[in-house]
């Protein structure tokens, strides 16, 4: 096995340092949808507090959907979350026949843009305990870049407001994890009864680019779907960073798995890090 000056750390950002807190984005997402589907916000809140329950109780059933095919689970963001039960909502007044302009599943793809794009920026979230440790560990110690869907921007500006300016570190945005290929391979992962899609070129090329051939690579994130299943199919380790939310597939996945370790920590995360010598 390689030496650590050889391992390549690869991090995933939000979901795996942060934590998301406060519910203004909800109460924005909420508001702006009983305005969009005319209905009083007192009447739409038990129906998206059911929703959420039944993605939640649920999550096997729904997920990420890029054209047709779901490439992560539900529960990875609060985002996918409204976003499933937006669409159980607008779904069941369709079966009550109370809005016939949503009837087709296009337009109800472009309220949830809509409702996406007015609330993004609402979204709150703090640091985890040990993210600066875990962060500065990785960058003094070998070459650690951070991989991540968001905007390399708003992950630079996160990240100087924990790390410092001019910190050193590596960001490279927009890395479109969900983006599957076509004809894409998938695995089964134990309970979970949908393909998971391994095929995501985008995130492929990003990761074959930071790997020279005598290096080997460690990927650490929180959801496994997006972050690791590629990575530990090309050989590389991954760490999978838990919360209360995370599918249980996900977490059997990856500890049985020969290069995989589902942490609670990002302190159990280092530790793993530091025996791959």
């Amino acid at each position: 096995m390689a030496s650590k000056e050889g391992l390549v750390r690869i991090a995933d950002f939000d979901g795996t340092f942060t934590v998301e807190t406060g519910n203004r984005f909800e109460l924005a997402w909420s508001g702006l949808l009983s305005q969009k589907l005319e209905i009083p916000i007192d009447d739409l809140l038990p129906k998206l507090d059911d929703a959420r329950s039944e993605v939640l109780a649920h999550p096997e059933k729904y997920g990420w959907n890029i054209d047709g095919i779901i490439v992560a689970p539900p529960t990875s963001d609060r985002f996918l979350l409204m976003n499933n039960a937006t669409r159980i909502v607008v779904e069941g007044l369709r079966r009550e026949d109370r809005h016939p302009r949503f009837l087709d599943s296009i337009q109800t793809e472009r309220l949830i843009e809509d409702l996406y794009d007015a609330c993004y920026h609402l979204a709150e979230s703090e640091f985890k305990g040990g993210a600066h440790d875990f962060i500065e560990e990785q960058h003094r110690t070998g070459k650690f870049v951070i991989v991540t869907n968001s905007r390399t921007d708003s992950v630079t500006h996160q990240l100087e407001r924990l790390m410092g300016p001019d910190n050193g570190i590596t960001v490279l945005g927009n890395a479109k994890k969900y983006k599957v290929s076509a004809c894409s391979s998938a695995i089964a992962m134990p309970g979970l009864p949908r393909p998971a899609f391994l095929d995501r070129p985008y995130y492929e090329q990003i990761l074959r680019a930071l790997l020279d051939e005598s290096e080997r690579g460690v990927v650490i994130g929180d959801v496994a779907e997006l972050d690791l299943i590629l990575p530990l199919s090309m050989g590389f380790n991954g760490i999978l960073v838990t919360s209360p939310r995370t599918p249980v597939w996900e977490v059997d996945y990856v500890n049985l798995h020969p290069n995989g370790k589902a942490v609670g920590t990002l302190d159990e995360a280092a530790g793993y890090i530091r025996s791959l010598s």
